[in-house]
């Protein structure tokens, strides 16, 4: 599904940060959740950046 079309169902979803790929360009996952479940959402991307310290990467410089 499209970010669109999840828009319509109205179900909440977050991008969240997840990596870098292999030409150091930042890559994410999108999270979706039930409708009217905005905090449980919110709530789960939280907890994913925190254990995975995904917020904690920085992609190499490329002019070094």
């Amino acid at each position: 599904m499209t970010a669109a079309t999840i828009s319509l169902t109205g179900c909440p979803a977050l991008a969240v940060p997840c990596n870098f790929n292999d030409k150091k360009l930042p890559i994410g996952i999108q999270i979706i959740g039930q409708r009217r479940n905005e905090a449980l959402l919110l709530n789960l991307g939280f907890h994913f950046e925190k254990n995975t310290k995904n917020n904690d990467l920085l992609p190499i410089d490329p002019i070094k």
